[in-house]
């Protein structure tokens, strides 16, 4: 029936405390998996120069409007 509560619903606290107990449970692995982390902890972004000028760029065109 629409609009009719169930017979137990818990708490926020309660849920709280059994997704706590749950991820005690977790390995490191699985903890980073869940947290959406990567599979290589080492693996870092390019470095991208944010100094240099590219050709595309307008403010790089002296005279040019």
């Amino acid at each position: 029936m629409p609009g009719r509560r169930p017979e137990y619903e818990p708490t926020p606290a309660e849920i709280r405390a059994k997704c706590a107990e749950i991820q005690e449970r977790w390995s490191e692995k699985e903890r980073r998996k869940r947290a959406g982390g990567w599979e290589d902890p080492h693996w870092m972004p390019p470095v991208v120069e944010l100094e240099t000028s590219l050709p595309d760029d307008p403010g790089a065109r002296v005279g040019h409007y």
